[in-house]
């Protein structure tokens, strides 16, 4: 934690190519034979006098051929009785305003 200034920071990239593929970038929780599977978040820290920072999941931008997909899933389950995961999209309440954030889906056209 830092108690003046900004924190550290962490940068996950995967090698650039001129020719060819870039490399890929995986980040998961590892597998469990029985139990639970453990999580992943993507967070922004908080902030107590500014503004909060932003979560962005981007795919990229192609200059031959089509740009790459962004995919959201909720969990499969196998068993008979239950149910997959939830998707859920939701924007930020405003403390002292009378309006929460947008929420915005679209397509590019």
């Amino acid at each position: 934690m830092s108690s003046g200034g900004p924190s550290g920071g962490l940068v996950l990239r995967s090698g650039a190519a001129h020719v060819g593929s870039s490399g890929h970038v995986l980040v998961e929780s590892g597998n469990v034979g029985s139990g639970s599977v453990g999580w992943l978040v993507l967070s922004a820290g908080e902030s107590s006098l500014g503004a909060s920072g932003s979560v962005s999941v981007t795919s990229s931008k192609a200059s031959s051929g089509v740009g790459g997909s962004v995919y959201v899933f909720g969990g499969e389950s196998t068993d008979a009785s239950s149910t997959g995961g939830l998707v859920s999209v939701a924007s930020g309440v405003g403390e002292s305003a009378a309006t929460s954030g947008l929420v915005t889906v679209r397509s590019a056209d």
